[in-house]
C-alpha cells in the first residue's frame, strides 16, 4: 500500500507526459500538413512572368489551404484541438519562424516576394500549446514547406527541335551604298543598344542617354548622304562579333547576293526642271496607310502606303502643262493628285497618293519598289523617251519574311523628333556638310522566350523545319528523323555553361553523355516530319481519325466552362512536348554542325502540314501554317520543388 501510495504521483506524471507528449506530436504533424497544403495550393498560382497582384495571390492561397483565413467556412486544414486562429502563424520567405526573431535561422531561404524569388517558402508556428494539466506549455510548434521554380538542366525524350532564342548579345545598324558592289559600300554604321520591352517586342536603338541600355559614346549617328540609295541594314549576334559571316552572326537583309537593306533612304539632288517635259522628282516619302509604317512593316495581312512626292514640271502650277503623276509598282500605276501650295500653312506643293489609290503592300513579299510615271501634254509617246516617262525607283517598302528579316519587327530611321526621316538632300560636292544628318536607327525584335503564353491568341513560334541549310531540325540521336520525332532523343542532354561544340555529331557522341552540345540535321525529309508528329500525337503514321484535338483554346477557358481543361491533363497530352533551346544565330551556317544548348523548353503542338502522303486527319479542313513552317505554342518548362516531392504548377 505504501509503494501503490507513493508511486501514484509518478503513474500520474507519466500518464500526464505520454499524452501531453502524443498531442503535441499531433499537432506538430498536422501543421506540418497545413504547410504542405499552403505551398502546394500556392503553386497553382505561379505564371511566369506575374501578373499584378500574383503576390498577394500566392500568399491568399497559402493563407487559405494553410487553415489562417477566417471565417473557417472559407479556409481549409485549421489546426486540430479546436485551436485558436490567433495562435497559429505564419511566414512568407522569411528566415525566421514567427515572432523568433532570436529563435532559429534558415539560410537557405530567399527573401522577398514570390514573383521576385522563383519561391513560396511558408514557415508556421502554433504558439503556447497547453500540456494537460497546465502545468507548463510549449511555447512554439515550428513546421516548414516550400515550392520553388527550378530550371530543367538535364533531360532525355526531347523532341528534335531547335528554338533559337531571340537575346542578341549585340545589335548594330549599317548603312551601306546599294550602287556599290559587292554588297554594298559603308558609309556609317553604330552599335545598338537594348531598350525596354513591350508588346511582345524588345527595342534596340543608338538613341544614346535616352536608351538605358546604351553605354556611354553611343548616340545619334552622323550620316553623310551623297548617294542615292542608301540601305539600313541590321546586324543581330549571338557573340562579341558583328562580321557577317561569322558563327551566330545574322545579318538582315538575309537574301543570298543582296545588297539592300530592311529600310531605305533615298537621297536626292536639287536643281530646276529644265521644261515639262523635262521634269524633276525630288523628295519623295512613304507614310503609312494601313501600313503602321510607310517603309518597313512585318504584317501577315496585306496593307498599304501612301506616297509624297516633290516632283517639278518646270511651272508653279502643273495642271498648266497637264501634268500628271502615278506610283507604279510592278506593272500597275497608281495615281496621285497635285496638293497646290498654301501660303498660310506653308504646305503643299507637293504630290499624293489619291484618295482610294494607295499603294499596296503584299503581308511577307519582300522587296516592293515604288516608282514614279509621269506625264504632261507635251509628251505623247513615252515608250520612245529614254527614261519611259519613269523616275525608277524612288522609295523601297520591305515587307518582312522569315527568311530575310528573321524576329525583326520593326525598323524606323529618326532625326530628332521626326520619324519616318528617309529621304534627304544630296551632298553637292565633298564640302558640303548641309547634307550630314544625325540619324537613329529604331528596331524591335521578338522578345525573349522567358514567359509562358498569356492566351490561346499569343503569337505562335514559327519553326524552319524544312530540307537544306539553316534548318531548326536537330540530329539528336541514331534513328531517322522521324523515329526521333517519335519517340523523341534517348541520348541524355545537358545545358551547356560555355563548353566548346564539336565540328560534328561523330566527333560529340565520341564523348560520354550527358552531351551539352546537339547536332544540326541535314538531308532531305520533308515527309519524315508529318509522318513523326502522326506517330507521337496521333498514335499511326496514317491514322483516319484524330485521336488528340487541339486543346489549346479550351486550356484558357473559365474553370467552371465545360470541356476545360485543367493544367494537369494538358501536360500529358501527346501535343505537349519538350524541345531545345539553342543561342540566337545557332542556324545561320549550313548543316552538319553541332550547336549549345541553352535551355529545355516546352511548347505545345497546335498544327502540322502534311507531306509526301502522310496526312494529318484534319489536313485542309482548317486554316494550315505555310508548307515549310510548323508552329509550336511557347510554354517553357517549370519544374516545383519540395523536399521528397514534386508538383507542377497549373500555369
Amino acid at each position: 500500500m505504501i509503494m501503490t501510495v507513493g508511486f501514484f504521483p509518478v503513474l500520474v506524471l507519466l500518464t500526464s507526459f505520454v499524452i501531453d507528449i502524443g498531442n503535441w506530436f499531433e499537432h506538430d504533424r498536422h501543421l506540418q500538413m497545413q504547410a504542405d497544403a499552403a505551398v502546394l495550393a500556392a503553386a497553382g498560382e505561379f505564371a511566369t512572368p506575374c501578373e499584378s497582384g500574383a503576390n498577394q495571390a500566392i500568399k491568399d492561397m497559402s493563407r487559405t489551404y494553410g487553415g489562417l483565413e477566417p471565417p473557417a467556412d472559407d479556409t481549409f486544414n485549421q489546426q486540430v484541438g479546436g485551436t485558436a486562429l490567433e495562435d497559429v502563424d505564419i511566414a512568407f520567405n522569411s528566415r525566421t519562424w514567427p515572432g523568433q526573431a532570436a529563435g532559429p535561422v534558415d539560410d537557405t531561404v530567399v527573401e522577398g516576394e514570390p514573383c521576385d524569388t522563383g519561391m513560396i517558402d511558408v514557415k508556421l508556428t502554433e504558439s503556447d500549446l497547453p500540456w494537460f494539466f497546465s502545468a507548463a506549455q510549449v511555447d512554439f510548434i515550428n513546421v516548414q514547406a516550400r515550392v520553388a521554380i527550378r530550371r530543367a538542366i538535364r533531360a532525355k525524350g526531347v523532341l528534335p527541335i531547335g528554338v533559337p532564342d531571340v537575346k542578341p548579345k549585340k545589335a548594330r545598324a549599317v548603312f551601306v551604298d546599294e550602287s556599290k558592289a559587292p554588297g554594298g559600300y559603308v558609309l556609317a554604321d553604330t552599335a545598338l543598344c537594348t531598350g525596354a520591352t513591350s508588346g511582345g517586342r524588345t527595342a534596340y536603338s543608338n538613341a544614346g542617354s535616352a536608351d538605358p541600355g546604351c553605354p556611354s559614346g553611343v548616340g545619334p549617328l552622323p550620316v553623310r548622304i551623297d548617294a542615292r540609295d542608301i540601305g539600313v541594314r541590321i546586324v543581330l549576334s549571338g557573340s562579341d562579333s558583328t562580321t557577317c559571316g561569322d558563327p551566330l552572326v545574322e545579318c538582315y537583309d538575309a537574301e543570298t547576293g543582296s545588297k539592300i537593306g530592311l529600310s531605305h533612304i533615298r537621297g536626292w539632288t536639287d536643281g530646276t526642271a529644265a521644261s515639262a517635259t523635262a521634269p524633276r522628282a525630288r523628295d519623295v516619302e512613304l507614310v503609312g496607310g494601313t501600313c503602321p509604317d510607310g517603309y518597313f512593316v512585318d504584317v501577315s495581312a496585306d496593307c498599304t502606303v501612301k506616297v509624297i512626292a516633290d516632283v517639278d514640271f518646270g511651272v508653279a502650277d502643273p495642271s498648266t502643262v497637264g501634268a500628271t503623276l502615278a506610283a507604279k509598282v510592278g506593272n500597275k500605276s497608281y495615281p496621285m493628285t497635285y496638293l497646290p501650295f498654301d501660303p498660310a500653312t506653308g504646305k503643299g506643293g507637293v504630290w499624293e497618293s489619291a484618295p482610294g489609290s494607295p499603294v499596296p503592300v503584299p503581308g511577307a513579299g519582300g522587296t516592293v519598289t515604288v516608282d514614279l510615271k509621269w506625264g504632261t501634254k507635251g509628251v505623247t509617246d513615252c515608250n520612245k523617251r529614254a527614261d519611259s516617262c519613269t523616275f525608277t525607283a524612288v522609295q523601297r517598302v520591305f515587307s518582312g519574311t522569315a527568311a530575310r528579316s528573321g524576329p525583326i519587327r520593326a525598323v524606323k530611321v529618326s532625326e530628332g523628333v521626326e520619324s519616318g526621316t528617309n529621304s534627304f538632300k544630296r551632298c553637292v560636292d565633298g564640302a558640303d556638310t548641309t547634307c550630314v544628318h544625325d540619324l537613329v536607327v529604331t528596331i524591335g525584335i521578338d522578345a525573349a522566350l522567358d514567359g509562358v503564353a498569356q492566351g490561346p491568341d499569343d503569337p505562335p513560334v514559327t519553326l524552319r523545319l524544312d530540307s537544306g541549310n539553316q534548318t531548326q531540325a536537330l540530329d539528336c540521336d541514331v534513328p531517322g528523323y522521324d523515329v526521333e520525332l517519335a519517340e523523341g532523343c534517348e541520348i541524355e542532354y545537358q545545358i551547356n555553361t560555355g563548353e566548346a561544340c564539336p565540328a560534328g555529331t561523330t566527333a560529340l557522341r565520341k564523348g560520354p553523355e550527358p552531351y551539352t552540345c546537339v547536332g544540326v540535321e541535314t538531308g532531305s525529309f520533308t515527309n519524315k516530319i508529318a509522318k513523326g508528329l502522326n506517330t507521337r500525337i496521333l498514335g499511326v503514321d496514317k491514322p483516319d481519325t484524330c485521336t488528340s484535338p487541339n486543346n489549346w483554346k479550351s486550356f484558357f477557358t473559365d474553370a467552371d466552362t465545360p470541356g476545360e481543361v485543367t493544367s494537369q491533363e494538358l501536360a500529358g497530352d501527346p501535343r505537349t512536348v519538350q524541345v531545345f533551346l539553342t543561342p540566337f544565330g545557332a542556324f545561320s551556317g549550313t548543316g552538319g554542325t553541332t550547336v549549345p544548348i541553352t535551355e529545355f523548353a516546352t511548347f505545345y503542338v497546335t498544327g502540322w502540314t502534311a507531306q509526301g502522303g502522310v496526312r494529318e486527319p484534319l489536313h485542309g479542313q482548317r486554316r494550315r501554317p505555310h508548307p515549310r513552317r510548323r508552329r509550336l505554342h511557347r510554354r517553357p518548362l517549370r519544374q516545383v520543388h519540395r523536399p521528397r516531392q514534386q508538383r507542377r504548377g497549373r500555369r
